[in-house]
């Protein structure tokens, strides 16, 4: 027998087995690549930012204090899974992030009770910053799908249908929420008032209740004022005007700096209910580095025959748009200019 009359029909069934495997392969594919898109709808991870209003803050002695502050949220699927892992659920890593201000509630204990009944002397604000890591566990068939809101304003209390505890905050990332428990985890959450008290709430220390962690009592502290403000000379086009500062309350004594506000004709108004935002107005700024309580600043570029307004803010920073900074707290003058029309 000739080696063709042998191989010929060898290579026609191999053929046939090569195109069967071909079809099986892509049968198998198609099969992998819809597994594959199934998989992609389920999230591994949710989360979102919140601005929270108005919301009660819970210390050792009850609520002391109200925040406003942004929460940022997000849950991420735990892999691996952890053996404590209860059977059924799956396990869920969770970041809480805080940053923000509080206001303080006269007459309420203050948040370290370490000094039992010790109150809170004055209503004062600062910031707070914080973070908390915990690990919550959902039912296998719950799926990250859940919506966190954008804004959740608590009037001042928890009984309110939108409160939201924070022990609860990461349920909301969850198509359902039955089911969803937490295991906690480390936290730590910083408070700081201008005047320089700070309380540090932490997994890490007493839980804010040692006197070593600091405490938030509603101290005062002395704030920058300017007053006595008036013009020193005015022409045409341009003036002097000088003001009086305050000896404490600044953040370096040896240099005072101030905004000055110009409005008036050819430099647009700034809104009085809304100090802020001083619209068009022309910003200034100048720093008083003699330390003798006295400043003055030079206006130029005035209209004879107008009136202008100044509002003297004491500030830090440097010169230069948007280096300045009004001081939380500092009392302002006010001073107006009349330019001679002839």
């Amino acid at each position: 027998m000739s080696p063709s009359s042998i191989q010929a029909p060898a290579r026609r069934n191999r053929m046939r087995y090569l195109a069967f495997l071909t079809v099986l392969a892509a049968a198998a594919a198609l099969f992998f690549s819809t597994g594959a898109a199934q998989a992609a709808t389920t999230p591994t991870s949710n989360g979102g930012v919140t601005q929270i209003s108005n919301r009660p803050d819970n210390g050792h002695g009850g609520f002391w204090s109200f925040l406003n502050m942004k929460r940022t949220l997000l849950v991420t699927l735990a892999a691996p899974q952890p053996k404590s892992t209860p059977s059924g659920d799956l396990a869920y890593n969770v970041t809480i992030t805080d940053a923000g201000s509080f206001t303080t509630v006269l007459g309420a204990l203050t948040p370290n009770q370490s000094t039992v009944g010790l109150k809170i002397a004055h209503s004062v604000k600062g910031s707070v910053n914080g973070t908390y890591n915990l690990t919550v566990f959902a039912p296998a068939d719950d799926t990250l799908t859940g919506v966190v809101p954008t804004t959740e304003d608590d009037n001042f209390s928890t009984t309110g249908s939108g409160f939201v505890s924070t022990g609860d905050w990461a349920s909301q990332a969850f198509a359902s929420k039955t089911g969803v428990t937490v295991q906690g985890g480390k936290y730590d959450w910083i408070y700081r008032t201008v005047c320089g008290e700070k309380w540090d709430d932490s997994s890490q220390n007493g839980d804010g209740n040692l006197a070593a962690d600091g405490n938030i009592t509603g101290k005062l502290c002395p704030v920058p004022y300017v007053y006595g403000g008036h013009v020193v000379a005015v022409s045409y086009t341009g003036g002097v005007v000088a003001w009086k500062e305050s000896l404490l309350g600044w953040p370096d004594n040896t240099i005072k700096c101030e905004q000055v506000w110009i409005s008036g004709y050819g430099f647009g108004a700034w809104d009085p209910n809304n100090p802020t935002n001083p619209g068009t107005s022309h910003i200034g700024f100048t720093c008083d580095h003699s330390g003798n309580s006295y400043n003055q600043g030079y206006l130029r570029g005035l209209t004879k025959g107008h009136t202008y307004a100044l509002r003297i803010v004491p500030a830090t920073g440097s010169y230069g748009p948007g280096n300045s900074k009004p001081i939380p707290g500092a009392h302002v003058a006010y001073v107006d200019v009349f330019t001679p029309a002839a």
